[in-house]
């Protein structure tokens, strides 16, 4: 239920927008519609927020590499 997902998501990125990780749950709905151009662009964003995020807070962002290799199976894909 792809309108339902989106509407959820956008919802809790109004509530939250500066959570790397909402973000990227945002991606992830958009590369299972079958939309890899939408999904990659938010993917990058989610992942500049990310570390952004763990910078300031003087931490690795842990999640990023393997994020990375979800973007470029859908870039494999596009």
């Amino acid at each position: 239920e792809f309108e339902k997902a989106m509407k959820h998501i956008d919802m809790a990125i109004e509530m939250n927008s500066t959570s790397w990780y909402t973000q990227w749950i945002k991606a992830e709905i958009l590369a299972k519609s079958g939309d890899k151009k939408k999904a990659i662009k938010q993917g990058e964003l989610a992942i500049e927020m990310g570390d952004n995020y763990y910078e300031g807070a003087g931490r690795p962002f842990t999640y990023k590499a393997g994020l990375e290799e979800t973007m470029a199976e859908w870039k494999a894909k596009k």
